[in-house]
């Protein structure tokens, strides 16, 4: 997971079902519900320079969370 140019970026060789974004503070920022499971994701990231928590869940389950610097 990265994000750049204002743009948050997930790829993975797993099929992600959730996207789950934190503060440093631990609130819930957004919650991106994939409506189609699949390995890659991008959407616009609007939100002030900091640093982020992802927890991505995937079709298995499985859960990985990643700190992220914007």
């Amino acid at each position: 997971a990265t994000i750049s140019n204002n743009t948050i970026v997930v790829e993975s060789n797993e099929f992600i079902k959730a996207i789950d974004l934190y503060d440093v503070t631990g609130k819930l920022v957004n919650r991106y519900s994939l409506t189609e499971i699949k390995k890659q994701f991008s959407d616009v990231f609007n939100y002030p320079n900091g640093a982020y928590i992802v927890k991505i869940t995937f079709d298995n389950d499985m859960v990985v969370s990643k700190k992220l610097i914007h």
